[in-house]
């Protein structure tokens, strides 16, 4: 089996938002997975497989195991290849979060289709330590039907990052360093990304030495100024609806 490239070895970036941790949390199945099925199976393993002491060493030598066989799937038909291939690697990233029951999932239907999405979960256990961070039931990934097929939406890590607000919306935050930001509030249709509406900033202004910030509607963006861009983030506040809190949070054990 071909070996998933993994982009980055180095789990060291933690640049996650902070919130309080999920209430709804289970160790018993919502309902029945149908469909999800094996994929959920398959991604318990991987996690497994991720958190064992001597994975490095496995990785080198093995590869993935032949059975963990979504995750190449996934990247021969997936858009976001490289947050998937981030995920994997930084699921050591988080000190508060080496246990196979800090990781499960979520099914919830966000596009009002009638059949769940579901949403691999990191669940937020807390820290001690002031200089650390953390997120809130952190999103993993998202994968939805299409065409009778799961199909892998989108999968986020560190520096890439999801939250569902208004109870149908995926709002993306990504980051590509100090000059680069890409916000980005979008639904899922025909098994991939609408976007509705974007922001952030993309490099700089080489005359006036300042950061180019942005603003788009379906794709078509336009240059803003400086003030225009901090009402619209204090206008889309970065933030976990209360319908995706309520959704129970299915833990590995």
């Amino acid at each position: 089996m071909k070996r998933i490239i993994l982009v980055v070895l180095s789990i060291s970036l933690l640049l996650c938002g902070c919130g309080a941790g999920n209430n709804n949390a289970t160790e018993e199945p919502p309902k029945d997975l149908g469909i999800y099925s094996d994929i959920v199976s398959e991604f318990r393993e991987l996690v497994e497989y991720r958190l064992s002491p001597d994975f490095e060493e496995k990785w080198i030598s093995d590869g993935f195991p032949d059975s963990i066989g979504f995750s190449e799937d996934m990247l021969k038909e997936g858009e976001h290849t490289n947050g998937y291939s981030n995920m994997i690697v930084e699921m050591l990233g988080y000190p508060w979060a080496t246990s196979i029951s800090d990781y499960g999932y979520k099914l919830f239907d966000l596009n009002g289709d009638g059949i769940d999405e579901l949403f691999f979960v990191r669940k937020d256990v807390g820290v001690e330590d002031d200089d650390s961070v953390r997120d809130e039931d952190f999103i993993l990934a998202i994968l939805t039907v299409s065409d009778g097929k799961v199909k892998l939406i989108d999968a986020f890590w560190s520096r890439y990052k999801a939250a569902i607000i208004e109870g149908s919306k995926i709002y993306t935050m990504g980051s590509g360093g100090i000059a680069y930001l890409y916000n980005g509030i979008a639904t899922i249709k025909d098994g991939k990304y609408s976007y509705e509406f974007s922001f952030g900033i993309d490099g700089f202004d080489k005359e006036k030495n300042t950061p180019l910030y942005y603003k788009g509607n379906n794709g078509t963006p336009e240059w803003i100024t400086e003030e225009e861009f901090g009402k619209i983030a204090e206008q889309y506040p970065f933030e976990y609806g209360a319908e995706w809190k309520s959704v129970p949070l299915t833990l590995f054990k």
